[in-house]
C-alpha cells in the first residue's frame, strides 16, 4: 500500500523520490523497533561501568498495561519511585518488565517497598541515573523481572 501511494502520480522515471520515500520508511522502522525492543537493554549495558550509590525505593504502583486502542488488559508493570544521594538527594521512577497478572506484579511491589538498592549513577551528571535489572535480582524471585 505505501508503495502504491509512492507511485500514485509518479511521471518521471528516475525514482529518485521512491528511493528516498522507501529509506525515510525504513528509518522509521528501524527506529520503532530500536525503541520498543533494545533501548531498554542499551540503558542498562550503558550503567554497567557506572558509580554505584545506594538508594532506597519509597512507594510504587501497579499499572495495568492495555493491549491497543482495546480495553483488555495485556500485562502489569510496577512503577516504583527511589531516592539516591550522589552529593546532592536525588530521585527517579524505576518501571519493571511486564507481569502476565496484577498478583505477580503486587507481590514484586511488596518485595521492592522500601529496600536499599544500589543505583547507578552518571559520573559527569549525578543526577542521572540508572538501576539495573541485574543489580534487583537477588530481591526477587527468579523469573520475578524478566529478561528484554
Amino acid at each position: 500500500m505505501l508503495l502504491a501511494l509512492l507511485l500514485a502520480g509518479r511521471h518521471d522515471s528516475s525514482g529518485f523520490e521512491l528511493i528516498w520515500g522507501l529509506t525515510g520508511t525504513l528509518v522509521v522502522v528501524i527506529w520503532i523497533a530500536w525503541d520498543r525492543s533494545w533501548h531498554r537493554k542499551y540503558q542498562q549495558w550503558i550503567a554497567r561501568a557506572w558509580p554505584v550509590a545506594i538508594g532506597k525505593f519509597n512507594e510504587g504502583e501497579v499499572i495495568p498495561m492495555l493491549k491497543g486502542r482495546s480495553k483488555e488488559i495485556a500485562g502489569y508493570v510496577v512503577c516504583i519511585n527511589y531516592k539516591y544521594a550522589s552529593g546532592i538527594s536525588y530521585h527517579g521512577v524505576y518501571f519493571t518488565r511486564e507481569f502476565s497478572t496484577e498478583e505477580e506484579a503486587e507481590e514484586c511491589l511488596q518485595r521492592l517497598e522500601n529496600q536499599s538498592i544500589p543505583v547507578r549513577t552518571y559520573p559527569q551528571k549525578p543526577q542521572k541515573s540508572r538501576i539495573r535489572d541485574s543489580d534487583l535480582a537477588p530481591l526477587l524471585p527468579p523469573g520475578r523481572i524478566q529478561k528484554p
